[in-house]
């Protein structure tokens, strides 16, 4: 019995330096991320603690949030105009948000064009119509940032634009490649806007998730704004 015991005991010493030599092994999955700058972007929109938390363990495991699909229905959307970008910010069901700006450009008192240190964001009339020139648009997750320039004009029966281009993203986790142009109408007609459309793909972290990204800048006849699809 003795012998028999002894035997287990070397059997199940074995066996633990056995599991013990292949655990290093599983080192090979990524480590989870430092999501402090992602929380801090939620809170800046408002998104409570527990929802964070849910957001941020489906982020970490390398899914993805309703913010960064298309095809998400928003639950709520506020607009809010200041003096330097009319800025729409959605809610999701989930909790997460996107925030879309299109940039304004400033204005002297004496209304002549004023570029915009930064951006160099202008505006003039001509003709009855406003033109906007080299005015950022973009949208952001907080994971991603969608963004690129654009020239465009509205007059009381319409709107256009002409001029789109140096459309990038920046990820502040994973990775996304180079926007392309996925969608271009250029002239808006009676009842759908001018739309232009960027589109990236948006890969997690750690590979387990991917989405494609859209940003889109829409200009009607009283208004330009932006969307995620």
């Amino acid at each position: 019995m003795r012998k028999t015991l002894a035997g287990v005991s070397a059997a199940l010493i074995a066996a633990t330096l056995s599991v013990a030599t292949i655990t290093p092994a599983l080192a090979d999955t990524p480590e989870s991320q430092d999501w402090s700058q992602q929380r801090e972007w939620f809170s800046d929109y408002g998104v409570s603690a527990a929802h964070q938390n849910t957001l941020i363990e489906t982020l970490d495991a390398g899914g993805v949030i309703d913010s960064m699909r298309s095809g998400a229905v928003p639950i709520d959307e506020k607009v809010i105009e200041s003096a330097e970008a009319t800025t729409t910010i959605t809610t999701f069901a989930d909790f997460s948000v996107s925030v879309g700006t299109v940039q304004k450009p400033t204005e002297n008192p004496g209304k002549a064009i004023q570029p915009r240190a930064i951006a160099g964001c202008s505006t003039y009339s001509s003709g009855g119509a406003v033109s906007y020139q080299n005015c950022q648009i973009s949208q952001s997750n907080g994971t991603v940032t969608m963004k690129f320039k654009a020239d465009y004009s509205r007059w009381a029966s319409g709107a256009s634009i002409s001029n789109w281009r140096e459309a990038n993203a920046v990820v502040n986790y994973g990775s996304a490649t180079t926007p392309d142009w996925s969608f271009i109408r250029s002239t808006a007609t009676v009842t759908t806007p001018a739309t232009v459309t960027a589109h990236s793909r948006y890969t997690s972290y750690n590979g387990a998730g991917s989405e494609e990204l859209y940003l889109s800048l829409r200009v009607s006849s009283t208004q330009a704004w932006t969307t995620t699809y």
